[in-house]
């Protein structure tokens, strides 16, 4: 698939999730707009992660999200994920609180209430994929954040905190990107 056909399939999807909550009633919509997106996003995302070896214990062991600070984003991926799997792993979404163990988590967001340089700082450089939404969150050692452009959810990657991590991120993942930086994380 080309790269402008999937951009274009991508835009498509993110038109489709902006008009589908448009269209929902204000008592369905229990989270923003914003977060149902981020919570869709995070779903996607971890379907586009190669992951070193020995990162799961068993080849049905579940694929892990940790949400730090943002308890409607983790009631989202719920939805989002329940009875799901990617690659035969089944989905488990966990809420986190600051000086929680990230020992299992294989997908951390941090949201923007929590303390994002001592939440990093635990993550170290295990290997997780960490998506964040805050400014200069990748130069602190965040894989993926979130930023707002347009009204719209976008999301910046660093190359170099996923290859620090040991993850793989796939060509595909990389096209959409708003932003690919190569940043050094300190």
């Amino acid at each position: 698939m080309s790269r402008a056909a999937f951009r274009s399939g991508l835009s498509l999807l993110l038109g489709l999730l902006l008009s589908l909550g448009a269209a929902a009633s204000r008592a369905d919509a229990e989270a923003p707009l914003e977060k149902r997106v981020k919570a869709a996003f995070l779903y996607k995302f971890a379907s586009y992660v190669g992951w070193p070896e020995g990162v799961f214990a068993a080849p049905d062991s579940p694929l892990v999200f940790g949400v730090l600070g943002d308890r409607s984003i983790a009631e989202e991926l719920d939805r989002a994920a329940g009875g799901r799997s990617i690659e035969a792993r089944p989905l488990r979404v966990k809420v986190l609180s600051d000086g929680d163990d990230f020992a299992d988590v294989n997908v951390l967001f941090v949201g923007t209430g929590t303390a994002l340089v001592e939440a990093l700082r635990a993550a170290d450089a295990r290997p997780m994929l960490v998506v964040t939404e805050a400014e200069s969150a990748l130069t602190k050692g965040s894989v993926i954040n979130f930023i707002v452009v347009d009204g719209r959810v976008r999301f910046e990657i660093s190359t170099t905190g996923a290859e620090q991590r040991g993850l793989k991120l796939s060509s595909r993942l990389l096209a959409v990107a708003y932003n690919l930086r190569p940043e050094e994380v300190r």
